[in-house]
């Protein structure tokens, strides 16, 4: 069954905002994996602006059911004097599979810099008729610098599945008294390599999602 939304608990401050692009406006900050069925920027639904990011293959569009990754990506430093920090973010997952009986494959992952797992944070497989919001407290990464990645991936089972992922954002709230200024984050340098097609899925196959 379709998970009972649960509503987000914001952090105690307004924070300083960490990640780039967060609402998919601009082509900027995001990289696409390498896969046959690529990520893809998106108005077909949105959240909130002109567009969002659509994972995963879309009833409709006369692309045959096929085992891929299709995945999404960025570069994130949480500073280490925060005191806290939350990862929020809204989606629309959608599946053909009406009774969800396989394994979960609309996934939110934080990856090292070189591409390995260091966390699961949703695995889920899910159909919801509507955007809902999610939260995670990511305090106790201050100090590190890691991947967001969003990946929706289909099994070639003829019964497709898909996300959208819109209004991501990476608040850090810092000490009141003598507050440094944070600097703003770019998006210059070297296009990452690609990761490597399973490399995640396979390490996230051992995560217990509750029903």
């Amino acid at each position: 069954a379709t998970p009972t939304p649960i509503a987000a608990t914001p952090i105690a401050c307004e924070g300083a905002e960490l990640l780039l692009n967060g609402g998919f406006e601009t082509n900027d900050a995001w990289y696409f994996g390498e896969d046959p069925l690529p990520g893809q920027f998106t108005p077909l639904q949105r959240h909130s602006g002109n567009r969002s990011v659509l994972l995963g293959n879309l009833p409709g569009n006369g692309i045959p059911d096929h085992y891929s990754y299709s995945s999404v990506r960025q570069l994130v430093t949480i500073p280490a004097n925060a005191t806290t920090a939350q990862l929020r973010w809204w989606h629309l997952y959608g599946t053909e599979d009406p009774d969800h009986p396989h394994v979960p494959c609309q996934q939110v992952i934080l990856l090292s810099p070189d591409l390995k797992p260091l966390r699961t944070i949703r695995n889920v497989h899910s159909n919801e008729g509507a955007w809902n919001e999610d939260a995670v407290d990511l305090s106790d990464l201050r100090g590190q610098s890691f991947y967001i990645y969003f990946n929706a991936l289909n099994d070639g089972d003829g019964h497709r599945t898909w996300m959208y992922i819109d209004d991501v954002s990476v608040r850090a709230c810092f000490p009141s008294v003598n507050a440094p200024v944070v600097a703003p984050v770019t998006a210059s340098g070297p296009l990452p390599t690609e990761i490597p097609l399973g490399a995640v899925a396979v390490s996230s196959q051992a995560v217990q999602v509750p029903d």
